[in-house]
């Protein structure tokens, strides 16, 4: 019988059939930045949207965070040589919101919406819209300062977990990768990264998740508790669940290398030119986390197309590195998106 090959279509766009749930997922501010950035890290920022209480402009304006909306824009996202629908990417996305403020409403956070107390069941029937403004919404009102002592025990957990992993030296048993591919069109890349800037100094480019609107970076970051340059004392990182996958954990910026290191067993491709390669260390004492990413380039006449290659351990669960491919096709989306209204397209 001879292989057969099925295409699913969601509302007449293609479909990969894996992941069908996903369910129950800097001042040394520069280098925070440049790390979310790495040309980019584990996090993009967002646009100039405000934290409002008003039900109705929050949800015009989180609505604009998805490339259905954008008439010039268009991403193509590819995951495994699959392609994946915008629709799919934002039903893991709510599935991954649903569970965070389940998450915060077993630790005793009073997740509310307009007044009122929910409960497991409220959340379970929350639009998608509602639940991301309720998610933002809820992780500002808790604060950096909030979060740790509330999550104090899981972020230990977490970094006991993530250590265990590479308790075989790294250069024994080497690393496993996760790669997205996005082709980009109608945002060319040196309006992201003028000329000039590549080299020399990225703060000043164009990218949306530079912004400093913390509101702005948790509405593209949907996994992302702090987003760096927290006032708390003693804590100088970011904190985020890696892979939507386990539980978060707590990452200062490691090494960020233009190019591609000579230890990662990624080897530079002619065909993107331009890469930069971040790595992060654990929060508690700087010692390295075996985690990173290589992001590379090549600029097109009418965009880009973006390699983003996540390395972590063998070790470590094939879980966390399957997730992460769709945990940064939605940041990066929705940072593209935000990047594009920043620079004042018409959606």
């Amino acid at each position: 019988m001879k292989n057969q090959k099925n295409n699913v279509r969601i509302d007449g766009q293609l479909c990969s059939q894996k992941y069908e749930m996903c369910g129950f997922k800097m001042t040394k501010n520069t280098i925070m930045k440049f790390c979310l950035l790495a040309i980019a890290c584990f996090g993009l920022l967002a646009t100039n949207i405000a934290c409002v209480t008003n039900k109705s402009e929050e949800e015009k304006k989180i609505s604009h965070l998805t490339s259905e909306n954008t008439n010039g824009l268009k991403i193509d996202v590819q995951i495994d040589g699959e392609r994946y629908a915008q629709k799919q990417l934002d039903r893991y996305e709510h599935e991954r919101t649903i569970q965070m403020l389940h998450q915060f409403k077993y630790l005793g956070v009073d997740i509310v919406d307009n007044g009122k107390s929910l409960s497991f069941f409220d959340i379970n029937w929350l639009e998608p819209v509602d639940a991301k403004r309720i998610s933002i919404d809820t992780r500002m009102k808790l604060g950096d300062e909030g979060f740790l002592n509330l999550f104090d025990d899981i972020l230990m957990d977490s970094e006991k977990r993530w250590r265990s992993f590479s308790a075989v030296p790294i250069a024994e048993q080497g690393f496993q990768l996760a790669e997205v591919i996005l082709n980009v069109s109608g945002l060319k890349f040196e309006q992201l990264v003028p000329a000039d800037k590549v080299d020399t100094n990225l703060e000043e480019s164009n990218f949306a998740m530079l912004s400093e609107d913390k509101c702005a970076r948790l509405s593209v970051f949907p996994e992302h508790y702090i987003m760096g340059g927290s006032t708390v004392e003693n804590f100088h990182g970011s904190v985020e669940t890696v892979g939507m996958f386990g539980g978060p954990i707590a990452l200062i910026p490691g090494e960020i290398t233009p190019g591609i290191p000579d230890h990662i067993p990624i080897r530079f491709d002619p065909e993107y030119p331009i890469a930069f390669t971040a790595e992060v260390n654990f929060n508690s004492d700087g010692s390295p986390v075996n985690l990173g990413v290589v992001h590379a380039f090549r600029p097109t006449e009418n965009g880009f197309v973006q390699k983003s290659t996540l390395f972590l351990p063998n070790n470590a669960p094939k879980a966390l590195a399957d997730g992460h491919k769709l945990h940064f096709a939605i940041e990066l989306i929705n940072d593209y998106i935000a990047t594009y209204e920043k620079l004042g397209k018409s959606l």
